[in-house]
């Protein structure tokens, strides 16, 4: 850079004849050195330059331990770097350089950090597997069954009659709820195509409507899906699309 631009350099001064500048430099980095004249006239410049460095400053580490008890523990700081400077013990007094010579062996373990890998893999695949279960618990209830329930509410309706009879009713409810069971099935197993398009419709699952809804819910009994459907919405700890109550079992429909 040119020294006449004060903004560009990291420090200038004005000598006269003759001179010392000294200038502390704390950030480590490349520095050049630049003489200008000012004078009209030519000159001849003579520069010593003498540096004073140190490479390492332990003063101000957090950590410091000694090789006395033969080995040496500290925690290492997280995300950040962490730089180890070691340093031999000085001369002793009365000894020659040959004699003072030894070979270190220094080794460096990171037992904690792999650790703490252990701990956040486990972490993860815990978080993952509560994830899936989630998911497969609450899929049906927010997204599908919503959606069946919405779009195909008229073809529920005519299947709101229940197969199974409650447990406290009487001989002669019973005998109207199989009555009424006995009608279901008829509808189920299909009059020849003389309802049309419509009613081969209401004979289909409603949730897949590729297969005949060959199952019932229990307890409500209610009968609107085929049987691999419902065993998916038993699985999913789901409940029945009409009457929103808990599904516990699912009994399959076999015609004869």
């Amino acid at each position: 850079s040119d020294p006449g631009y004060e903004d560009e350099t990291f420090s200038r001064s004005l000598v006269k004849g003759s001179g010392m500048k000294e200038v502390k430099i704390n950030k480590s980095s490349d520095y050049y050195v630049a003489v200008a004249n000012s004078n009209r006239t030519d000159v001849t410049v003579k520069v010593d330059i003498n540096v004073s460095a140190v490479l390492y400053d332990t003063k101000d580490s957090f950590f410091k331990c000694a090789f006395s008890n033969g080995e040496c523990t500290f925690n290492a700081m997280s995300f950040a770097g962490n730089s180890i400077v070691l340093t031999s013990p000085p001369q002793r007094q009365g000894t020659s350089i040959g004699e003072e010579e030894e070979e270190w062996y220094v080794r460096f373990t990171y037992q904690p950090r792999w650790t703490a890998y252990a701990v956040v893999t486990g972490l993860v695949a815990c978080f993952m597997l509560v994830a899936i279960q989630l998911w497969k618990k609450f899929v049906w209830q927010k997204l599908v069954l919503p959606y069946i329930e919405e779009e195909f509410d008229d073809s529920w309706s005519s299947q709101r009659a229940r197969l199974l009879a409650n447990k406290d009713d009487d001989g002669s409810s019973c005998s109207g709820s199989l009555a009424g069971d006995d009608a279901d099935l008829d509808d189920f197993v299909g009059k020849d195509g003389e309802e049309g398009s419509d009613s081969t419709t209401k004979r289909l699952c409603a949730i897949c409507f590729d297969a005949a809804r060959d199952c019932f819910y229990q307890p409500c009994g209610h009968c609107v899906s085929c049987y691999g459907c419902g065993t998916k919405v038993v699985e999913a700890n789901g409940t029945c699309p009409i009457c929103r109550r808990w599904i516990k079992k699912v009994k399959r429909i076999f015609t004869v």
